[in-house]
Order: C-alpha cells, then sequence, then structure tokens
C-alpha cells in the first residue's frame, strides 16, 4: 500500500494518533481486537443475560464447539430416532377406520418405508462426500437446478422444520400423559413449557444442548430396542412369532373409543386409503436429511474429515431407525396395540405395557420416560437446522439479515426465536393433537429430498469428466429423486384434504416473500447531503462501513451455476467520500468491523488499491481501521473505537462522524434492518464528546 501524500498547504495539520485504548488490543497498524468490554453494554440487563445464558463466547473458540459422533447421534438424529415412537401409530391410524381386519396391511406398508429409509440414506450418504460443506437441498438445488428451485426446498424444509417441533412436542407430551393420566388436561401448557425449555437451551449453544441431549436420546434407545426384544420374547412364547390375530384381546378403552369414533359403519378398504397410511407412516422418515445440512458442526480438522464423520453417523442412525421402526410395527401388529382417537395410551406405551409386566414394570414408566424426553428434545433437530436455513437465506439476501448473525454464545438467536414463536402458535392452533399435526408433516421433507437428490443427478453428470464412478452414483440419486418424488405426490394427493393443503399454499407464498426481501436488499441507496444542516469545518472525518458485508454473484459458465462473495464496501463508498470533503477535512478514516483474521486479511486486500486511488485523486490522507470483533457485535466495537480516538487525541480538532440515517421508511422494512447505525448514533450521543461532530446523514431506498 503506498504511503498517503502530505496534506495541502494551508491546510491545519492532522491531528496526531491516538493513544492507545485498555478496550482494544493492537494487533496490526491497521487492526485492533476488541475486548468483551468493548464488545457489550455495561448495565444490569447484559450481566442478567449473561448470568442466565452462560459467557459470552469468541469466534476463536468456536471449534470446541463442534460435536463428536456420538453427540452429533443425539442432537442431529433425535428427529429421526424418535419418529418411531408415532410413525407407526400414524399409519395405524389411517387403517382402523376400515376395521381391525385391516390392520395387518400396517406390516407390508411398513416394509416400503423400510426399504424407502435405506434408498434415501444412501443418496445422502453421497450428498455429505459431494457436499462436505453442508449439502443441504437448498444448497445442492440452487447449485445444480437453479435459484428458483433452491428456494422451493428451502421454502418446503422450513416448514417442516416448524412442523417438526409442534409434532416432536406434542407427541412427547402425549407419551408422559398416557403413563399418568393425570396430566393429560395440561397437554398444551405442557406443550408450550416444553418449547420455551428448547429454546432456553439452544441459547446456551449447541456444545450445551449436545451434552445435555445424549443422556436421554441413549436411554431412549437401549429401553426401546430392550422393549422390543422382550416383546418379541413374549410373542415368540405365546402363540408364536407369526399367528394369524394376536392372542389378548384389544384395550377394552380403546376398542370403544375406536368405535365410537367410527360411527356405526366403517371405512371401505381402497388403494387411496391404504396410501394415506402409507403417507402418514412416512412421518417416520422426517429428520434423515438433518446429518446431511449438519456436516460443519462434526468435530473434524478438514471438511472431508468432517463429511467422513458425518457419513459414519448416518449409517449408524439409518441401521438403527430401520431396526427399532421395523420391531415397532410388527409388535403393534402382533401384541394387538391400537391407536387410539384421543392419543392416550399410545400405542408404543400399549406395547410397553406387555413387554415390561410383572417385576419388570418399572422398565414401563422408563421407556415411557425416555420416549417423552427423546420427543422432547427430537424438536432440537429443527433448532439446530431452522436457524442454519435463515442463517444462509440471509447471507444471500433471500431473508432479514438479522437472521445471518452469531449471538454470544454462537447461536443464531434470531432463528431460534421465530422457530419457537411459529411453533407456539402452531400447538395453539391445532391444541397439541398429534393426529390433526401429522397431516401437515412430511409433505415438505419430502419435497427437499426429491429436488436435492435431483440436483445430485445434474452434480455427478457434471463431474463425468473427473469422476470415473459417477454413472452409478448418478443411478443412486436418480432412484432416491425418484421414489421420494412419487412419495410426496403422494402425500400431497392423500393429504391435501386432511390439511395438506396448508403446505401447498405456503410454499408458494414464502417464495413470494423472498423475492421480495431479495428485490429490497438489491434497491440502490440515494443519499441527500442537501438535508445536513451542521456544515462545521473538520480535522478529520471518520466513516463507519455498516454496509452489507458481502455481495451475492451467481454467474453461469459452461452449464454450471458460479456462486461467489465478495466484500462491497470499495464500491458503496464513493458518494460518502464526496460528502466527506465538503466539511474540509485533512484526513479520511474509514472504520469496519471483521469476524475473523481471514477476513480482515480479504478487507485489507480489498481495500488497498482503492486506498492509494482515493488518496491520489483527492490529495488527502486516507486510513483504514478494522475492528476484530471476536464475539460477533458491530455497534459497541464501533462506538467504543470512536469514543476513545476522539478522547485519546494528541493535537485538539473537531472529528467528523457520519453517520448514515435511513428516513421515510416503511413499516414493512423495519425487519428487514438492523439499525446498527442508528444505535451508534445513540451510543455516542450518550457521551459528551466536545471534539465530536455526529453527522446524521439522510439516504432513502429507492428502486
Amino acid at each position: 500500500m503506498s504511503a498517503p501524500p502530505e496534506p495541502r498547504a494551508g491546510r491545519a495539520r492532522r491531528p496526531g494518533p491516538p493513544k492507545v485504548s485498555v478496550l482494544f488490543k493492537v494487533k496490526a497498524p491497521d487492526l485492533v481486537e476488541a475486548t468483551l468490554a468493548a464488545s457489550e453494554p455495561q448495565n444490569p440487563f447484559e450481566y442478567l443475560k449473561r448470568s442466565i445464558l452462560g459467557s459470552p463466547i469468541p469466534l476463536v473458540n468456536a471449534k470446541d464447539e463442534l460435536l463428536n459422533r456420538a453427540q452429533a447421534l443425539a442432537i442431529l438424529s433425535s428427529d429421526a430416532l424418535s419418529s418411531v415412537a408415532y410413525g407407526t401409530e400414524a399409519s395405524l391410524a389411517v387403517l382402523v377406520a376400515a376395521g381391525l381386519t385391516t390392520l395387518h396391511i400396517n406390516l407390508w406398508i411398513g416394509l416400503a418405508i423400510i426399504i424407502l429409509m435405506a434408498v434415501v440414506a444412501f443418496s445422502y450418504r453421497q450428498t455429505i462426500h459431494a457436499y462436505p460443506g453442508g449439502g443441504g437441498s437448498y444448497i445442492v438445488a440452487s447449485d445444480n437446478l437453479s435459484p428458483g428451485i433452491g428456494l422451493i426446498a428451502a421454502a418446503a424444509l422450513l416448514i417442516d422444520y416448524l412442523l417438526t417441533v409442534s409434532v416432536s412436542v406434542a407427541a412427547g407430551i402425549d407419551a408422559i400423559a398416557s403413563a399418568l393420566p393425570a396430566l393429560q388436561q395440561w397437554t398444551l401448557i405442557l406443550d408450550l413449557s416444553a418449547i420455551l425449555l428448547i429454546t432456553y437451551i439452544n441459547m446456551r449453544g449447541v456444545r450445551d444442548a449436545g451434552r445435555l441431549f445424549a443422556i436421554p436420546t441413549y436411554v431412549f434407545l437401549v429401553s426401546f430396542a430392550l422393549m422390543i426384544v422382550l416383546g418379541v420374547g413374549h410373542a415368540f412364547a405365546t402363540g408364536g412369532l407369526f399367528v394369524s390375530a394376536p392372542p389378548g384381546a384389544p384395550d377394552p378403552h380403546v376398542l370403544a373409543l375406536i368405535k365410537s369414533s367410527q360411527g356405526t359403519t366403517a371405512q371401505t378398504l381402497t388403494l387411496l386409503l391404504i396410501l394415506t397410511a402409507f403417507a402418514s407412516g412416512c412421518s417416520a422418515m422426517t429428520g434423515v436429511e438433518a446429518i446431511s445440512n449438519g456436516v460443519p458442526v462434526f468435530q473434524g480438522a478438514q471438511q472431508q474429515d468432517q463429511a467422513r464423520n458425518a457419513a459414519q453417523t448416518l449409517v449408524i442412525m439409518i441401521l438403527l431407525l430401520i431396526g427399532l421402526f421395523l420391531g415397532t410395527t410388527y409388535l403393534a401388529w402382533r401384541l394387538g396395540a391400537l391407536p387410539s382417537p384421543t392419543g392416550q395410551p399410545t400405542v408404543t406405551s400399549q406395547i410397553a405395557t406387555v413387554a415390561y409386566a410383572g417385576v419388570l414394570r418399572p422398565m414401563y414408566y422408563v421407556v415411557q420416560f425416555a420416549t417423552f424426553a427423546i420427543l422432547i428434545f427430537a424438536a432440537n433437530t429443527s433448532y439446530a437446522d431452522f436457524p442454519r436455513l435463515c442463517a444462509i437465506l440471509a447471507r444471500d439476501g433471500y431473508m432479514p439479515v438479522l437472521f445471518q448473525y452469531r449471538g454470544e454464545r454462537i447461536a443464531f438467536n434470531a432463528g431460534i426465536g421465530v422457530l419457537a414463536v411459529l411453533s407456539a402458535i402452531v400447538l395453539v392452533i391445532f391444541k397439541g393433537q398429534v393426529t390433526a399435526l401429522i397431516n401437515l408433516y412430511a409433505l415438505g421433507v419430502f419435497t427437499a429430498f426429491t429436488l436435492s437428490q435431483a440436483g445430485m443427478v445434474i452434480h455427478w453428470r457434471r463431474r463425468r469428466q473427473e469422476d470415473r464412478g459417477w454413472r452409478h452414483k448418478a443411478i443412486i440419486n436418480a432412484i432416491g429423486a425418484t421414489t421420494t418424488g412419487i412419495v410426496a405426490l403422494v402425500i400431497a394427493i392423500t393429504k391435501f384434504d386432511r390439511g395438506g393443503f396448508v403446505v401447498v399454499l405456503l410454499v408458494p407464498l414464502l417464495l413470494i416473500l423472498f423475492n421480495r426481501i431479495h428485490y429490497y436488499y438489491q434497491r440502490p441507496r440515494q443519499l441527500h447531503p442537501e438535508k445536513i444542516h451542521d456544515r462545521k469545518p473538520c480535522q478529520q472525518v471518520i466513516i463507519p462501513i455498516l454496509t452489507h458485508q458481502r455481495l451475492v454473484e451467481q454467474t453461469t459458465s459452461n452449464g454450471k451455476l458460479h456462486t461467489q462473495h465478495r466484500h462491497l464496501w470499495p464500491h458503496l463508498v464513493n458518494e460518502e467520500i464526496a460528502i466527506a470533503l465538503t466539511f474540509d477535512p485533512a484526513e479520511l478514516l474509514f472504520v469496519c468491523v471483521v469476524f475473523t483474521d481471514e477476513e480482515a486479511e480479504e478487507v485489507r486486500h480489498d481495500w488497498q488499491s482503492t486506498l492509494a486511488e482515493i488518496s491520489q485523486r483527492h490529495h488527502i490522507a486516507v486510513k483504514l481501521k478494522m475492528i476484530l470483533s471476536p464475539f460477533r457485535t458491530v455497534v459497541q466495537p464501533i462506538a467504543r473505537y470512536i469514543h476513545d480516538y476522539s478522547e485519546g487525541m494528541t493535537k485538539p480538532g473537531l472529528i467528523g462522524v457520519m453517520i448514515p440515517q435511513q428516513v421515510h421508511d416503511h413499516l414493512w422494512e423495519k425487519p428487514l434492518r438492523r439499525f446498527a447505525a442508528e444505535r451508534i448514533y445513540r451510543v455516542l450521543k450518550g457521551h459528551d464528546h466536545a471534539n465530536l461532530n455526529i453527522i446524521k446523514l439522510p439516504y432513502t431506498v429507492g428502486r
């Protein structure tokens, strides 16, 4: 970087450098690191928040938040594994409408679902290795099909994650209410309390969630597997494994409820009814894609190491899922378990009653409480993936920018909070009834399955020159796309009049929302310097860089979509420079926040030629100061640095600080804005700065 020229003749000498503040550590001439004291407000609310959520975690310690395979299995697989507690019951609840003699068909439905599980899991195992940075359906579909199709996958996944929370929590509370009937009248309140608990745990960070969720997940696996083994042993000892009817009579209470709900006549068994039962049973497959989406949270020195750990975890998860689902489906038929219209007792509760009889009766409560715990914590899969997907969409300009930023515990707080509120609203609307919620379930995830696997077929075809085995890989993903596409169509048809139409309508509405938000962020900014009234000459003008950090550029070459992220800052400050020069300064100082040393080096490289060009063109000294913010805050580090900079000047002189202020914004625009500039302005105004001239720079967002 060339040295800046001397100030022009007749101009006052520029002020000397400030003293080094204890709030910032000097790392390079153009880089300082903000301490914790410089990164957050010092007030009672911050101390209370820290005592509740824990101390802030610097970004350099983010690797300590990564998960080993045991922890990842607990967090990312709990949704899929817990679905065995309601998947079999969901299909039985449809078949029972045609009478008790049709329930044996559920065995064949379960077998078809197991085959589908294996196909999807094998397909996603390929996706993990092809996209070691995280192969979510949105990324795969956008990269290989088109950005629009990628947004369809994103919308479908967001809906599925939301419903996963609602269904898992409601099913978990039903499980505990089956063991403790006194709780049945309080199920909705317990549902909302469970959401509040999971939200709090996730606000504390991924690693804390992993430690807490590991215990109930493994207790569930052991107790549920033992229940299946004992249930099979009981069946063998009481008439054989393949009898045509259960040796005992069905639960008379459940049988009475079924007859009263059916009325005087039962439905006729038709192909449509069987397909509807199959569609309901496919809810057992939700969560299979979570590991593919969450590869970056796995431990590993390199992305390929993370991908290998993720692929191994996926294989373990799918084997456990197939075993538990097969055992539950078989025992439900063999022991005569029936789905109750009220949800209590559950099918798994009836199986556990038979398996854990006599001296083993205490184990019945263990398996019920473990089922309750894993179903509640299964919602955590959505808490891991919903905020991450929102952050990626925000990075690409399709969701409010606030979703992109991590909180003090390296968690996407905005996504976590929105998920909690929306899932609570859904539970209230459906009164916590799993049978009603299940009709909306699975369509979103199977749509995402289909688009992701179709994208992988294109991916392998494009790599046919580099990968000799591209044909069989493409065939595997094509089979996965075809089967999941057929299932998605079946679910859409059979569930449409049962509530599935809500999902069908929500996807296009979300697409409209995504594109409107994207349009807003693409609108140009129009500055209005004529509205600046305070025109005092300044020795120096500080320009905080607060625009969106990166611009997403999507270009196509050789039929392939390439996505690049480059810094916008040097391209958006020309107007600010022209306005700053009207204050006749001897020096311009640009201040920006970076979050990593690597990002600091990128910014330094981007600005190197720009600073020299500005200096030579306007014959003025120009500097860039980067503030490394390890705790991911922006407002406080910039405001504190400007405050300390002005206080530490060795020579007197008025310093101007240009703060952009959007005016004439609409109410609907406010959720899309960060309000960082307004907050910096308030912080600086809150202190008495005799040598600071805080300049409001009005701007509007146009077409």
